[in-house]
């Protein structure tokens, strides 16, 4: 999966020689998910339902993520496979079929990680796609994220891990997290 290609100024970037190396996607054994992401598409489940006035079915996503968060107390990652079939098990559950397309908004605004992230406006485009890179390295290993650079174009190629379930509701809320 590609996102759009972005043209770039030349002049506005920090380049070095390893920058115009060709990467190659790099995934590990056993996928994890960032426990702070998980816990950020929790509550932005919650916001979601509660904008949507779905009273009952937010009281009922409530308590189970009230569960979910004792579950993962001291944990700092868990499986991936099991968030993208959850996900999927939930998005049945509510009749959402766009499920990563509608956290997404929430959930990005809810990550405790990010308000410095956006904070980092004096980079340049090409600085900030990799620290964009970095930080979905550090949220997920469902994907690994690849920068690709020509003469005048810059592209995040995202490649699914090729061992594990991913769900759709994964893929969307990554890229709608990255738009």
């Amino acid at each position: 999966m590609e996102l759009q290609a972005i043209d770039f100024d030349e002049s506005s970037l920090t380049l070095s020689e390893s920058d115009f190396a060709p990467e190659l996607p790099h995934f590990s054994e056993e996928p994890t998910v960032a426990t702070e992401t998980v816990k950020s598409h929790l509550l932005a489940l919650e916001n979601y339902l509660e904008s949507a006035n779905r009273e009952s079915e937010y009281l009922s996503v409530r308590r189970m993520v009230e569960r979910l968060l004792e579950a993962f107390s001291g944990q700092c990652r868990v499986s991936a496979e099991s968030v993208g079939r959850n996900l999927d098990l939930v998005s049945d559950w509510l009749g959402e079929p766009r499920l990563g397309l509608s956290l997404a908004p929430f959930s990005s605004r809810s990550h405790p990680h990010l308000d410095f992230f956006f904070r980092q406006s004096h980079l340049g485009l090409f600085d900030y796609c990799r620290m964009l890179k970095r930080y979905l390295a550090i949220t997920t290993d469902v994907f690994s994220v690849t920068l690709e650079r020509s003469d005048s174009q810059l592209a995040l190629v995202f490649h699914p891990h090729p061992d594990i379930y991913i769900s759709r509701h994964q893929t969307e809320g990554v890229v709608a997290s990255v738009c």
